[in-house]
Protein backbone atom coordinates (compact mmCIF):
# COMPACT_ATOMS: atom_id res chain seq x y z
CA UNK A 1 0.00 0.00 0.00
CA UNK A 2 1.55 3.15 -0.58
CA UNK A 3 0.98 5.92 1.50
CA UNK A 4 1.29 9.56 0.07
CA UNK A 5 2.21 11.79 3.11
CA UNK A 6 1.46 15.28 1.22
CA UNK A 7 -2.28 14.50 0.34
CA UNK A 8 -3.74 17.88 -1.55
CA UNK A 9 -6.14 19.30 0.36
CA UNK A 10 -9.55 19.50 -1.20
CA UNK A 11 -11.14 22.69 -2.15
CA UNK A 12 -14.81 22.58 -1.80
CA UNK A 13 -18.45 23.90 -0.39
CA UNK A 14 -18.76 20.31 1.61
CA UNK A 15 -20.15 20.79 5.25
CA UNK A 16 -21.01 18.14 7.67
CA UNK A 17 -24.80 17.89 7.16
CA UNK A 18 -24.80 17.08 11.40
CA UNK A 19 -23.87 20.73 11.85
CA UNK A 20 -20.95 19.92 14.19
CA UNK A 21 -18.05 20.88 11.06
CA UNK A 22 -15.67 18.91 12.41
CA UNK A 23 -15.86 16.20 14.67
CA UNK A 24 -12.53 14.98 15.98
CA UNK A 25 -14.22 11.64 17.55
CA UNK A 26 -16.91 9.51 16.10
CA UNK A 27 -18.72 6.16 17.13
CA UNK A 28 -19.91 4.34 14.44
CA UNK A 29 -21.95 1.46 14.64
CA UNK A 30 -21.87 -1.14 12.02
CA UNK A 31 -24.41 -4.59 12.00
CA UNK A 32 -22.28 -7.23 13.05
CA UNK A 33 -22.17 -9.94 16.29
CA UNK A 34 -19.81 -7.18 17.80
CA UNK A 35 -22.26 -4.58 18.25
CA UNK A 36 -24.10 -6.51 21.00
CA UNK A 37 -21.30 -5.85 22.84
CA UNK A 38 -21.51 -2.16 22.81
CA UNK A 39 -24.61 -2.13 25.22
CA UNK A 40 -22.61 -4.45 27.64
CA UNK A 41 -20.09 -2.00 27.57
CA UNK A 42 -21.76 1.58 27.60
CA UNK A 43 -24.04 0.12 30.28
CA UNK A 44 -21.26 -0.33 32.60
CA UNK A 45 -21.12 1.59 35.48
CA UNK A 46 -17.74 3.13 34.54
CA UNK A 47 -17.67 2.85 30.99
CA UNK A 48 -14.93 3.84 28.68
CA UNK A 49 -14.28 7.08 27.79
CA UNK A 50 -12.65 6.05 24.62
CA UNK A 51 -16.55 4.79 23.43
CA UNK A 52 -18.63 7.47 25.51
CA UNK A 53 -17.03 10.49 25.02
CA UNK A 54 -17.24 10.96 21.25
CA UNK A 55 -18.41 13.67 19.43
CA UNK A 56 -21.35 11.44 17.21
CA UNK A 57 -22.52 8.70 17.01
CA UNK A 58 -22.94 7.60 13.08
CA UNK A 59 -25.56 4.44 12.34
CA UNK A 60 -25.90 2.04 9.41
CA UNK A 61 -28.85 0.69 7.13
CA UNK A 62 -30.98 -1.40 9.42
CA UNK A 63 -29.75 0.56 12.26
CA UNK A 64 -32.78 2.79 11.74
CA UNK A 65 -34.73 -0.52 13.36
CA UNK A 66 -32.80 -0.32 16.71
CA UNK A 67 -35.62 -0.29 19.45
CA UNK A 68 -38.49 0.61 17.58
CA UNK A 69 -35.99 3.66 15.90
CA UNK A 70 -35.47 5.44 19.00
CA UNK A 71 -31.81 4.93 18.86
CA UNK A 72 -31.02 8.97 18.15
CA UNK A 73 -27.93 8.87 15.89
CA UNK A 74 -26.22 11.96 14.95
CA UNK A 75 -25.75 10.39 11.25
CA UNK A 76 -27.17 7.84 9.19
CA UNK A 77 -25.26 6.04 6.20
CA UNK A 78 -26.78 4.38 3.39
CA UNK A 79 -24.40 3.75 1.03
CA UNK A 80 -26.96 1.80 -0.98
CA UNK A 81 -28.90 3.27 -3.74
CA UNK A 82 -31.60 4.36 -1.71
CA UNK A 83 -34.34 4.75 -4.17
CA UNK A 84 -33.92 0.84 -4.59
CA UNK A 85 -33.70 -0.10 -1.83
CA UNK A 86 -36.77 1.50 -0.20
CA UNK A 87 -38.79 -0.12 -3.16
CA UNK A 88 -37.71 -3.68 -2.40
CA UNK A 89 -37.98 -3.06 0.61
CA UNK A 90 -40.72 -0.76 1.73
CA UNK A 91 -40.81 -1.21 5.46
CA UNK A 92 -36.92 -1.05 5.28
CA UNK A 93 -37.62 2.32 3.39
CA UNK A 94 -40.29 3.53 6.29
CA UNK A 95 -38.10 2.96 8.57
CA UNK A 96 -35.53 5.53 7.09
CA UNK A 97 -38.04 8.23 6.61
CA UNK A 98 -39.62 7.74 9.86
CA UNK A 99 -35.83 8.30 11.15
CA UNK A 100 -35.51 11.37 9.69
CA UNK A 101 -38.96 12.15 11.41
CA UNK A 102 -38.53 11.17 14.62
CA UNK A 103 -34.14 12.33 15.16
CA UNK A 104 -34.10 14.97 12.11
CA UNK A 105 -30.73 13.50 12.09
CA UNK A 106 -29.40 13.65 8.39
CA UNK A 107 -28.61 10.83 6.08
CA UNK A 108 -25.62 10.34 3.73
CA UNK A 109 -26.39 8.07 0.73
CA UNK A 110 -24.39 7.34 -2.44
CA UNK A 111 -27.00 8.39 -5.41
CA UNK A 112 -30.48 10.38 -4.30
CA UNK A 113 -32.89 10.34 -7.16
CA UNK A 114 -36.47 9.77 -6.81
CA UNK A 115 -38.51 10.71 -3.96
CA UNK A 116 -35.57 10.84 -1.80
CA UNK A 117 -33.21 13.51 -4.23
CA UNK A 118 -35.38 16.36 -2.40
CA UNK A 119 -35.30 15.46 0.91
CA UNK A 120 -34.41 17.95 3.11
CA UNK A 121 -32.12 15.22 5.28
CA UNK A 122 -30.54 13.02 2.39
CA UNK A 123 -27.06 14.14 1.39
CA UNK A 124 -25.45 12.51 -1.25
CA UNK A 125 -22.05 11.16 -1.21
CA UNK A 126 -18.95 13.71 -1.62
CA UNK A 127 -17.13 10.99 -3.55
CA UNK A 128 -14.93 13.69 -5.54
CA UNK A 129 -14.06 15.84 -2.68
CA UNK A 130 -13.07 12.78 -0.57
CA UNK A 131 -11.16 11.28 -3.36
CA UNK A 132 -9.25 14.19 -3.85
CA UNK A 133 -8.18 14.00 -0.31
CA UNK A 134 -7.20 10.38 -0.73
CA UNK A 135 -5.87 10.29 -3.90
CA UNK A 136 -7.68 9.82 -7.13
CA UNK A 137 -6.02 6.62 -7.62
CA UNK A 138 -7.38 5.06 -4.41
CA UNK A 139 -10.96 4.42 -5.83
CA UNK A 140 -11.11 0.73 -3.91
CA UNK A 141 -14.82 1.19 -2.14
CA UNK A 142 -16.49 -2.29 -2.53
CA UNK A 143 -18.58 -2.21 0.71
CA UNK A 144 -20.23 0.88 2.86
CA UNK A 145 -17.60 0.88 5.62
CA UNK A 146 -14.64 2.17 3.39
CA UNK A 147 -16.50 4.80 1.92
CA UNK A 148 -17.18 5.89 5.99
CA UNK A 149 -13.65 5.81 6.97
CA UNK A 150 -12.11 7.39 4.03
CA UNK A 151 -14.94 10.45 5.22
CA UNK A 152 -13.94 10.32 8.40
CA UNK A 153 -10.38 10.82 7.11
CA UNK A 154 -11.37 13.67 4.84
CA UNK A 155 -13.23 15.75 7.60
CA UNK A 156 -10.57 15.27 10.40
CA UNK A 157 -11.59 12.51 12.44
CA UNK A 158 -8.93 11.90 14.76
CA UNK A 159 -10.43 8.99 16.69
CA UNK A 160 -13.07 6.16 14.94
CA UNK A 161 -14.20 3.90 17.16
CA UNK A 162 -15.70 1.07 15.28
CA UNK A 163 -18.10 -1.81 16.60
CA UNK A 164 -20.11 -4.39 14.35
CA UNK A 165 -17.76 -4.11 11.74
CA UNK A 166 -16.96 -8.27 11.97
CA UNK A 167 -17.94 -10.01 8.26
CA UNK A 168 -16.23 -13.27 8.70
CA UNK A 169 -17.48 -14.04 12.13
CA UNK A 170 -18.80 -17.51 12.81
CA UNK A 171 -22.39 -15.89 14.16
CA UNK A 172 -22.91 -13.70 11.39
CA UNK A 173 -25.22 -16.66 8.50
CA UNK A 174 -24.95 -14.50 5.38
CA UNK A 175 -21.41 -13.29 5.36
CA UNK A 176 -20.56 -9.89 3.84
CA UNK A 177 -17.73 -9.95 0.80
CA UNK A 178 -14.57 -7.47 1.05
CA UNK A 179 -13.43 -7.67 4.46
CA UNK A 180 -10.07 -7.15 2.96
CA UNK A 181 -11.43 -3.73 2.01
CA UNK A 182 -12.22 -2.74 5.11
CA UNK A 183 -8.90 -3.84 6.39
CA UNK A 184 -7.12 -1.94 3.83
CA UNK A 185 -8.99 1.38 4.76
CA UNK A 186 -8.58 0.60 8.65
CA UNK A 187 -4.78 0.48 7.42
CA UNK A 188 -4.84 3.70 5.31
CA UNK A 189 -6.75 5.81 7.99
CA UNK A 190 -3.94 4.41 10.93
CA UNK A 191 -1.08 5.32 8.30
CA UNK A 192 -2.79 8.67 7.89
CA UNK A 193 -3.03 9.22 11.50
CA UNK A 194 -6.42 8.07 12.33
CA UNK A 195 -6.55 6.46 15.49
CA UNK A 196 -8.90 3.33 15.01
CA UNK A 197 -10.32 1.76 17.89
CA UNK A 198 -12.04 -2.29 16.98
CA UNK A 199 -13.52 -4.33 20.21
CA UNK A 200 -11.74 -7.03 21.51
CA UNK A 201 -14.40 -9.81 19.87
CA UNK A 202 -14.55 -8.69 16.02
CA UNK A 203 -13.10 -10.48 13.64
CA UNK A 204 -11.36 -7.77 11.88
CA UNK A 205 -7.94 -7.51 11.72
CA UNK A 206 -8.18 -11.30 13.45
CA UNK A 207 -8.60 -9.16 16.61
CA UNK A 208 -10.67 -11.78 18.42
CA UNK A 209 -7.80 -14.00 17.99
CA UNK A 210 -5.37 -12.01 20.29
CA UNK A 211 -2.10 -10.45 19.78
CA UNK A 212 0.06 -12.34 18.04
CA UNK A 213 3.62 -12.54 16.17
CA UNK A 214 4.29 -14.94 13.42
CA UNK A 215 7.46 -16.91 13.59
CA UNK A 216 8.11 -16.00 17.47
CA UNK A 217 8.44 -18.52 20.03
CA UNK A 218 8.56 -15.47 22.69
CA UNK A 219 6.07 -13.31 21.60
CA UNK A 220 6.93 -9.88 21.58
CA UNK A 221 3.81 -7.95 22.57
CA UNK A 222 5.08 -5.72 24.94
CA UNK A 223 6.51 -3.68 21.78
CA UNK A 224 2.85 -2.92 20.87
CA UNK A 225 0.88 -0.02 22.44
CA UNK A 226 -1.84 -0.69 24.56
CA UNK A 227 -0.87 -4.41 25.02
CA UNK A 228 -1.60 -6.00 27.96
Amino acid sequence: MTIDNESPKPASTWEHPTGLRKPTSVLMVALGPSKGDLLEITTRHQPPADVMECDEVWGINGGVNHFGGRVAYDLLWVMDWIEQEARTEPRYGQYIKRHWNIHAAPIITSQATGEWENHPGVHEYPLQEVLQHVGNDNGYFHNSLPYILAYALYIGVKRFVLFGADYSHERIKRREDDRANAEYWVGYCRAKGMQVVVPATTTLLNTDRGLWFYGYRDQPVSLVRGAA
